[in-house]
């Protein structure tokens, strides 16, 4: 009989492949948006994509940061096509609800994976001043 180990089924992982944390969304992510995402793969189980249940208290929380700072994580990440909400969570309803995150990397029910994320390009950064607009004191622009 062979002395193999099973995998433990209560060990989770996230697995994020080379080509995955190389494309320029990822690159571009700052990387507390990096751990937000993390921990929403973490709450992901194959089966459950649309149905994550992520609030911005909860991820405040998790990440250590105030509001605000959260909610801009929150944006980055669907901005750049990792996540979108299925349904925003609100205090309007008479139950406590939270928003409901879809994974763009994985398939939702019978719908294929978007991966908007892999579309996404930096904007092209343009420089106001050019090099030879000068009005005639050196090292100063206009």
């Amino acid at each position: 009989m062979s002395k193999r180990r099973r995998a433990n089924p209560n060990n989770k992982f996230v697995m994020l492949e080379r080509w995955f944390w190389r494309c320029p969304a990822w690159q571009a992510l700052p990387h507390p948006a990096r751990s937000l995402y993390i921990e929403l793969e973490m709450l992901y189980d194959g089966q459950n994509n649309g149905s994550i249940e992520m609030g911005v208290r909860k991820a405040m929380r998790l990440l250590r940061s105030s509001v605000n700072f959260t909610r801009k994580m929150f944006t980055e990440l669907e901005e750049k096509g990792f996540i979108k909400p299925n349904q925003r969570g609100s205090f309007s309803w008479k139950s406590r609800h939270e928003t409901t995150w879809i994974l763009t990397r994985y398939q939702l029910k019978d719908k294929r994976a978007t991966s908007e994320y892999t579309r996404w390009r930096p904007a092209e950064k343009q420089n106001p001043v050019s090099l030879g607009d000068t009005d005639g004191i050196p090292g100063r622009y206009r």
